[in-house]
């Protein structure tokens, strides 16, 4: 099988080391289970507001900060091992510092998921293009687009709180947390 799985808060934890950068300059306690929705600019403070998409621009934040969630890469290198293909689908919204994010995520592949093929990492915003028996993501609005465009697709939503009384994770064929 293709099986399309997204990269942040799926395969990695970028939210921690983000929550942690925002903390720390906004002297803030936000933690992952404050937060109801997927936008979480809504959640700080409002000072911050938007602006806390730019702190994903922090030099390396991807590269020399994310972790892979527990047991992500081994349950990816047996699914390989299995036969099937890994696509690696992230995305990285056009901010200032966002070629520098892309190239950190491409890097960090390379060095912790060497045994899916460059050619197998995609970063794009409407990851519905890419054709997939299997799509696992954490967010609601690639899940909706995604099943819009491949409705015999297996979907599997990833269980957060920002994401646990969305009806469209909710209708996911599997319910699995990380």
């Amino acid at each position: 099988m293709r099986i399309i799985i997204d990269l942040d808060e799926t395969v990695v934890d970028l939210l921690n080391p983000w929550l942690a950068l925002y903390n720390q300059q906004y002297k803030d306690n936000l933690t992952i289970d404050r937060l109801q929705t997927y936008n979480i600019h809504q959640y700080v403070k409002p000072e911050c507001g938007e602006k806390m998409y730019d702190i994903l621009s922090t030099p390396h934040l991807f590269l020399h900060s994310v972790q892979a969630l527990s047991g992500a890469i081994i349950a990816l290198q047996h699914l390989v091992t299995l036969g099937h293909q890994i696509i690696i689908a992230t995305t990285v919204y056009p901010r200032p510092g966002s070629e520098q994010i892309e190239e950190d995520k491409r890097d960090w592949c390379a060095n912790n998921l060497w045994f899916i093929p460059s050619k197998d990492i995609y970063v794009l915003k409407d990851k519905y293009i890419l054709d997939g028996d299997i799509f696992i993501d954490d967010s609601p609005e690639q899940v909706t687009n995604y099943r819009l465009h491949h409705p015999n697709a297996i979907i599997m939503g990833i269980d957060y709180p920002y994401n646990r009384n969305s009806k469209e994770i909710g209708r996911a064929s599997c319910r699995e947390r990380v």
